[in-house]
């Protein structure tokens, strides 16, 4: 999702989130998203959205209610529409499902910080604590797979970081390395799958990938 779907600009959540508490960005980023409490929650801990806005107050050291955190959420994004007409397009022809490394109240507040992507995903939109791993452990490719009935070979992850990628390899996923929706148009219509800028595919839709 983020770097992928949408830009994220970390540094205006970390902007609002000191204007909210009175703690300085950098304060609060080590507290919280460059902590272990983030990485255990990517991975599922806490398993609930009110225990991690629990944790998550505890460390910024200022209470946030849900509708504040997904506020700050949503306006830290902005859409990338020119991956989005990709995946609309790839949507047509194969299956696709999002997964992010975020933890379970994103998933609880989707609707509200990504409704583009709720919108195009339902309820194949997915986030890594769901699955009690985060990327790039193997474990959650192979578990997102399982979920929606595809076999490893059967799927390309597609993400920004390099070692997500490599993650997925070792899963036995294909992988593509994002740079620019340019990029990825080329590289799909390489796995043949995606045609011309109009949509058509040259693969057929009992073929299903992953993006």
């Amino acid at each position: 999702m983020d770097g992928v779907l949408y830009d994220k600009r970390d540094g205006a959540r970390l902007r609002a989130l000191s204007a909210l508490s009175g703690r300085e960005p950098h304060e609060i980023g080590e507290a919280i998203f460059k902590s272990d409490f983030e990485k255990r929650a990517e991975a599922g801990d806490p398993p609930t959205g009110s225990a991690y806005l629990e944790g998550f107050s505890e460390r910024l050291g200022s209470a946030i209610d849900r509708a504040t955190w997904a506020d700050i959420r949503r306006d830290m994004m902005s859409v990338k529409p020119r991956v989005f007409e990709i995946a609309r397009r790839l949507k047509r022809h194969v299956d696709i499902a999002l997964l992010t490394n975020n933890p379970i109240l994103l998933k609880e507040t989707l609707a509200a910080c990504a409704p583009e992507a709720v919108a195009l995903f339902g309820a194949s939109a997915h986030v890594s604590a769901e699955f009690g791993a985060r990327k790039p452990d193997p474990a959650v490719y192979r578990k997102i797979c399982a979920l929606h009935g595809h076999a490893p070979q059967n799927a390309v992850m597609i993400d920004d970081a390099r070692k997500n990628v490599d993650g997925a390899r070792q899963a036995g996923l294909n992988g593509i390395l994002f740079t620019n929706a340019i990029a990825l148009a080329t590289q799909l219509r390489l796995l043949r799958l995606a045609g011309s800028p109009h949509g058509a595919a040259s693969i057929p839709k009992s073929r299903h990938r992953y993006s």
